[in-house]
């Protein structure tokens, strides 16, 4: 057994040429992974310079705040009183101290930033008190309000960091590529490239 396993890639080529490749995708990996993977994620001060020499990449569109609660209510009185204090801008939290008890389930949501374009706010005008509600399958309502619009601009480097992360291995990969080319001559074998293709 010990010989056998000794003489695999002599007596099976298409072994050897399997292994070549796991060993070669490993190398690849790990190689890649030290220089371009660890170095985007660990290189802060790198990054701090993309980031800078590329603001133009991370902007905001407009955007709005949106405010959210869902309310479970059989009382239509109830209900009319909640949407009227909506729109008259008192502040969910205190709409909620109010109605919340017998006659209403009101559930607060956290404040969303969304993009003008979201579908979300297909139904909603982009204006600050504009107010939408929508009917749940449960027969609970949404009620959405537009707490603010915020203008175009640019991301600071916090919010966009992902994308930072994200394009600076993109740049990392290709000066790697390119200082591979610039050092190592890339020689084709054109008679075996001709079996290949056969």
């Amino acid at each position: 057994l010990q010989y056998e396993e000794a003489n695999l890639e002599k007596k099976y080529p298409a072994f050897k040429a399997l292994m070549r490749e796991y060993e070669e995708g490993i190398l690849l990996f790990e190689t890649t992974k030290q220089e371009v993977w660890d170095k985007a994620s660990q290189d802060s001060v790198g990054l701090q310079k993309y980031y800078a020499e590329n603001t133009a990449n991370y902007q905001w569109g407009d955007r709005v705040v949106i405010e959210r609660a869902t309310v479970k209510s059989d009382d239509a009185k109830t209900l009319a009183k909640i949407q009227k204090a909506l729109a008259k801008k008192k502040s969910l939290s205190a709409i909620q101290a109010k109605y919340n008890g017998e006659k209403a389930t009101i559930v607060v949501e956290d404040a969303e930033t969304l993009s003008i374009e979201s579908p979300l706010l297909k139904d909603i005008d982009p204006t600050v008190g504009a107010v939408h509600t929508t009917q749940n399958v449960d027969k609970s309502l949404t009620l959405s309000r537009i707490s603010a619009v915020l203008p175009a601009g640019t991301k600071n480097f916090d919010e966009a960091k992902g994308y930072i992360i994200a394009d600076y291995q993109d740049y990392l990969e290709k000066a790697w590529i390119a200082d591979l080319k610039s050092r190592y001559q890339v020689e084709i074998n054109q008679e075996i490239l001709d079996k290949l293709i056969k």
